[in-house]
């Protein structure tokens, strides 16, 4: 990983900054103004920067979304929960 992004990575820790899931996708970033450093993919692979970012004591959010979901089982139907907490 570039020395760049580390010192982001840094920055950020040190500044309180979270990190938060993207609105267009599953994936869970660290983000300021336009600026956006991708920590776990939409797939849920860890990032090199994802990587960094725990060892150095960042706290990643729990896993959500679709792709953490263990769907919910009711006779023949299969259920999920959507963002708006409606089931489908």
């Amino acid at each position: 990983m570039v020395s760049k992004t580390k010192a982001a990575l840094q920055a950020y820790r040190d500044a309180g900054t979270r990190a938060a899931k993207l609105k267009s996708t599953e994936a869970i970033a660290l983000t300021t103004g336009r600026k956006r450093i991708v920590l776990i993919t939409a797939q849920g692979v860890t990032t090199a920067a994802g990587e960094y970012w725990k060892r150095i004591g960042g706290a990643l959010p729990p896993a959500g979304g679709f792709a953490s979901q263990t769907p919910m089982r009711e006779g023949n139907t299969e259920t999920i929960k959507m963002r708006n907490a409606r089931a489908w």
